[in-house]
Order: C-alpha cells, then structure tokens, then sequence
C-alpha cells in the first residue's frame, strides 16, 4: 500500500519539508502518482524512518555515553521494531476497515435478496388469484 506525502509525515510524526528533502536527496524512494502526488511505499517508509531513527539514536548515543556496541545496538533494534510494530498496526486498521465494508455489503446484498424474494412470493399469490377471474374477486364470491 502507498502513503502520500501527508499520510507519511503524519505515520512518521516528521514534517512534509523532511520527507520531501529525503525524496529529493534520494534518501527515499517513491513514485509519483497521474496527478503528480508522491505515492510512498509502507515498506520503503518504514525502511527510511528505521534508518532515520537509527543515525539519531547512534548520534545521541555517542554524544551522551559514547560508543558501547550492546546498548547501541539494542536501542537500534528497538527504535526499528517500534516503526514496524507501528506500521503493522496502520495495515491491521486498514484490514478492518476492508472486512467492515465488506460485511456491509454482504448485508445489504442479503437484505436486497430478502426484498426479492418477498416480491416474487407475492407475485406468485397474485398469479394464483387470478385464476378464479376479477369479477369473483371484485365481489367476493368464492369459487
């Protein structure tokens, strides 16, 4: 699935002046649209953001503590499973909002069927009434 530019700024919590920086320095990837929108791949974000957030996290770590490999490569393992988790979680959402339409229309169509149906048994009795003749009917004589 694609993310515009706003979708993305908005998942990542970075501004659209970042992402568009990032796009025109080649930094990510992404296609743009018939209408010249930038189509962003959910992959290709999450990629770019666990990058992102990796050159942060080795930048601050080295600033605050200096370099310890073990704590470096837990907070970049972490920071990188954080954005994954995020992502699944807007696909999940995406997922039920699929099966939620989906439902919705299956009611509908069975609500559609039962009217049908309905229709079609009463014309059916219709049919059946007019064997005795309308004049039978219109007085209310029995055959």
């Amino acid at each position: 699935m694609a993310l515009s530019l706003n979708r993305a700024a908005k998942q990542g919590g970075i501004a659209k002046s970042t992402l568009q920086r990032a796009l025109e320095n080649g930094d990510l990837s992404a296609d743009k649209n018939d209408k010249g929108h930038w189509q962003i791949d959910e992959s290709e974000f999450g990629r770019w953001l666990g990058s992102r957030s990796t050159e942060h996290t080795e930048t601050s770590s080295e600033n605050q503590l200096g370099t310890h490999g073990g704590t470096q490569e837990k907070t970049t393992d972490f920071s990188a499973l954080e954005t994954e988790v995020k992502l699944l979680r807007e696909r999940l959402g995406d997922k039920d909002e699929f099966i939620a339409d989906l439902q919705r229309r299956l009611d509908d169509e069975a609500s559609e069927r039962r009217k049908l149906t309905a229709l079609l048994t009463d014309q059916r009795e219709t049919s059946g009434k007019s064997s005795q003749g309308w004049w039978k009917r219109f007085t209310g004589q029995a055959g």
